[in-house]
């Protein structure tokens, strides 16, 4: 059995992890990821690292080549995991991300996005998508009628539990109101996804921890 092999190489480093890939409206192909950034660590580096940041690099011919990579954001003492890009109308770059971080020496995770107003060279301030203590997996919507979504999830370190929730903006990003989602009997949906597959309609997959993944439909409601 032959190895695997790849086409192209996007980065190389201590531990990159959590792409995400989209296109935005000039062609280029943007790919955000974590980067570890600790040195000698002892722990897996999927784990807690105060060092992570998360990245972009860019590729102008199709994914043949890509950019040396640039800062989307790194919080002091902060893990910034799972950046995911999407393009709204007005090609702003919107980018959710979580944070993961101690307060008070408890473990906490922050599930916000931050904006790009010219092509992804800087980056603004992060806006947080709720109180609770929340990760997101999935990059934003934009959705046919204009409203942002984006799928959240409460941690599985909350003392709530986890409960997969929806952020939305009216505002093309600037406040969000949140809500909670049906869910399973074992309370353990997360990291989910989710496509507006036509307009009000979204389909949503999701998994849980006794290892199945499965996919649910629903409606726009918030």
């Amino acid at each position: 059995m032959s190895k695997f092999q790849p086409d192209v190489v996007i980065f190389e480093g201590n531990y990159p992890a959590w792409p995400w890939i989209t296109r935005d409206q000039n062609g280029r192909l943007l790919c955000s990821f974590r980067e570890d950034m600790a040195i000698d660590r002892k722990d897996s580096a999927h784990g807690f690292s105060p060092s992570a940041k998360s990245l972009l690099t860019i590729s102008l011919d199709n994914g043949n080549t890509w950019s040396a990579p640039t800062v989307i954001v790194d919080n002091d003492q902060s893990d910034d995991c799972c950046p995911a890009i999407t393009v709204l109308p007005d090609n702003t770059l919107l980018a959710s991300y979580y944070s993961r971080f101690y307060k008070s020496e408890k473990y906490c995770s922050q599930a916000r996005v931050i904006r790009s107003t010219d092509n992804g060279i800087t980056w603004g301030d992060s806006v947080n998508l709720s109180d609770d203590d929340t990760r997101v997996r999935c990059a934003p919507l934009a959705l046919s009628n204009g409203d942002i979504f984006v799928p959240i999830y409460r941690s599985m370190f909350s003392e709530l539990g986890h409960i997969p929730m929806a952020s939305i903006s009216i505002d093309n990003g600037k406040t969000w109101k949140d809500d909670y989602l049906d869910n399973a009997p074992s309370n353990e949906l997360n990291e989910w996804a989710a496509l507006e597959v036509e307009p009000g309609k979204l389909i949503g997959i999701h998994r849980m921890k006794v290892q199945k993944v499965r996919i649910f439909f629903g409606k726009q409601s918030l």
